[in-house]
């Protein structure tokens, strides 16, 4: 295991010596190395960690090898750089390297229902009642009314 590791500034890949297959890491800050910030040919799995200004890219996976990099700050919110995700413009990947969802990605839209007695509790914005909305309720395919209850973070 390597978890909460900072690497940087090395000027040859990180070599994984494997103990179980996938071998886990998670916590690490990967930047600032003159090669990927890590080369592979066993399969490995990568969370909650931060690659960024490495300069070949952030992983180089072979193709006999999976690396599960899911839920990774790749230097830009936009992703890492790779064909399958061409607005991208983080640190390259390449290689067998799933990434998406990643860190820093607009979140999927998750529902907060409020329930405190149905349809008895009227919310209202100055003065305009937004809920119940019973007209609105029928006629709105994309329940886009509702959009003024969303909360921030």
């Amino acid at each position: 295991h390597l978890n909460n590791a900072v690497i940087r500034y090395a000027t040859g890949p990180l070599i994984i010596f494997p103990s179980v297959d996938p071998t886990p890491m998670s916590g690490l800050d990967i930047a600032h190395n003159i090669y990927y910030g890590i080369s592979t040919y066993v399969n490995l799995t990568v969370t909650s960690s931060r690659f960024y200004d490495n300069n070949a890219g952030g992983i180089n996976a072979s193709d006999l090898s999976i690396v599960d990099a899911r839920n990774n700050w790749w230097g830009d919110d936009s992703g890492p750089t790779v064909a399958s995700n061409p607005t991208g413009t983080g640190q390259k990947i390449l290689g067998n390297v799933l990434y998406d969802p990643w860190i820093g990605q607009p979140p999927a839209r998750d529902p907060v229902i409020l329930i405190p007695g149905i349809l008895g509790t009227e919310m209202k914005i100055v003065g305009n009642t937004i809920w119940p909305d019973p007209f609105s309720m029928l006629i709105s395919p994309s329940d886009s009314f509702i959009d003024v209850l969303e909360m921030d973070e």
